[in-house]
C-alpha cells in the first residue's frame, strides 16, 4: 500500500512514477508470479491519495523463499523504485503478515521456549 500523503498523489508525477519501477522491479523478482498495478481504481483508491500494487508469490507464508521475498521487498525494492520523501510504502500480504507476527511474537516468548510447548503442561 501506498501513502502519498495527499489526495491525488498517487495518480501522477514521482509517486507514480515510482510505483510503476516497484511493480517492474516484483515481476523481475525470482518469487514472484504476478505483479499488477494499474493507475485507476481498484488499485487507486476515489481520493487518489493510496495506491495498491498486487504481487503473487510463488510460496506461501512461513517458506523461507517466501521470508527473503518479503525481505528483498522491504530493504531493496522499494528504497530502489525510489519514492518521494514522505510517501509511506506498507508491505502487506499473508507472508508479510506471518513474518511480522513472527518477529512480534518472539519479542515477548523467547524460541528457547518454544522447545517447551511441545511437551504438555498438565501431566
Amino acid at each position: 500500500m501506498i501513502d502519498s500523503g495527499h489526495a491525488g498523489g498517487a495518480r501522477g508525477g514521482a509517486v507514480l512514477a515510482a510505483t510503476n519501477r516497484l511493480t517492474l522491479a516484483l515481476r523481475r523478482d525470482p518469487e514472484v508470479a504476478r505483479a499488477t498495478f494499474v493507475p485507476a481504481a481498484p488499485f487507486l483508491d476515489p481520493s487518489g491519495r493510496y495506491a495498491r500494487v498486487m504481487a503473487v508469490g510463488r510460496h506461501e507464508y512461513g517458506d523461507p523463499a517466501a521470508e527473503k521475498f518479503v525481505h528483498r521487498v522491504r530493504g531493496k525494492l522499494i528504497a530502489a523504485a525510489a519514492f518521494p520523501a514522505r510517501t509511506r510504502v506498507l508491505v502487506g500480504g499473508g507472508p508479510a503478515t506471518a513474518f511480522d507476527f513472527q518477529r512480534r511474537l518472539y519479542q515477548y516468548f523467547p524460541s528457547s521456549c518454544w522447545a517447551c510447548s511441545s511437551s504438555p503442561i498438565w501431566s
